[in-house]
């Protein structure tokens, strides 16, 4: 994919930015409560981590101290220990001894060195914690652990807000831009313009490494590739494949929304196109929606991601929305198209 023309596509919706609106309300959520903490005790330095499963550890969202280390790898035992309770927890260094180096780097310890940990909570799931850190454990009293306990309730429900305006923002956004396609085709009444319109439509709220828009001929037998945007090199567009046993007809031959980040250890005996094309690139996360016409598959739109961080129930509702619309327009636009003939 051209990195210049999604950069393009995707002008729209980064000029109205509600994703970098969100993340600015998110970063000031997280930098306000890193200074309460200060506010609370001025001899605590705090920072606070997620997890981040792309990675395989804990990346540091904000800190009042230039020694936390941006990232800390999963293994670490004072991260896994504090994640491991619901409620805070205190590390002393006389008592845990590994670890430390990786969370604030190389120090000459004393000994009374002492962490309070706090998890932070989201969808009633450990996300991530606030970390505080103190020279002498003698600093840390039950009222201030009380407070930061508040704090670290405040950013569960700061991101359940967040959420819910992301929520409302993107579907306001997708649904003008899904009502253009219909504005657009009263004009134009042109397939391959409202395929192209679907494109940009997916480059502005998906990320993917490949989009493939199929259709299938009467028997669903074969698929036959509309559109692909991204890797082009295992099946592009004009092609047919077997509907069979392949991951893009599994969505038309059950009739059912195909998501997961697992299905290549799910679906064993199922190749994505063509036989023996699972092994040459692996896809390792699939959202796969049918293209309906009273209530029988005629086709599907699927994402497709080379990393395994699955597709998330937004995606997979807006993207199910997308082909509520696909498929009469497609009808719209051949019925134009013969008319013209």
């Amino acid at each position: 994919m051209d990195q210049e023309e999604i950069v393009e596509n995707q002008k729209d919706i980064k000029s109205n930015s509600f994703s970098t609106v969100v993340k600015s309300h998110y970063q000031r959520l997280i930098a306000q409560v890193v200074d309460l903490v200060s506010v609370v005790n001025s001899n605590y330095a705090t920072a606070i981590y997620m997890i981040d499963r792309e990675v395989n550890g804990f990346t540091k969202q904000h800190s009042s101290n230039a020694d936390f280390i941006e990232f800390v790898e999963e293994g670490n035992n004072i991260i896994s220990e504090i994640l491991s309770h619901k409620k805070s927890t205190i590390i002393k260094k006389n008592k845990k001894n590994e670890g430390w180096k990786e969370i604030l780097g190389k120090k000459i310890w004393r000994g009374s060195e002492t962490f309070l940990g706090f998890p932070i909570l989201y969808s009633e799931k450990i996300v991530g914690c606030i970390l505080v850190y103190t020279d002498h454990f003698s600093s840390i009293n039950e009222q201030d652990q009380h407070v930061i306990e508040k704090l670290g309730e405040i950013i569960t429900h700061g991101m359940t807000d967040l959420e819910q305006m992301e929520s409302i923002m993107v579907d306001n956004y997708f649904n003008s831009r899904v009502t253009n396609l219909f504005e657009q085709l009263e004009v134009k009444s042109d397939e391959a313009e409202l395929f192209e319109s679907i494109r940009g439509i997916c480059r502005a709220f998906f990320q993917y490494d490949k989009l493939t828009i199929i259709l299938s001929d009467a028997d669903k037998k074969n698929g036959n590739i509309k559109l692909v945007d991204g890797l082009h090199d295992d099946a592009d567009e004009g092609q047919d494949f077997e509907l069979q046993n392949s991951l893009h007809g599994l969505a038309i031959n059950e009739n059912k929304i195909i998501h997961s980040n697992t299905w290549f250890d799910e679906l064993p005996e199922i190749n994505r196109f063509y036989p023996n094309d699972r092994d040459t690139f692996n896809f390792m996360s699939v959202l796969s929606i049918p293209l309906q016409v009273n209530n029988d598959s005629i086709g599907a739109v699927t994402l497709e991601r080379l990393k395994s961080k699955k597709y998330s129930d937004t995606d997979s509702r807006l993207l199910e929305l997308l082909c509520g619309t696909v498929r009469p327009l497609e009808s719209h636009c051949t019925q134009a198209r013969q008319s013209r003939l």
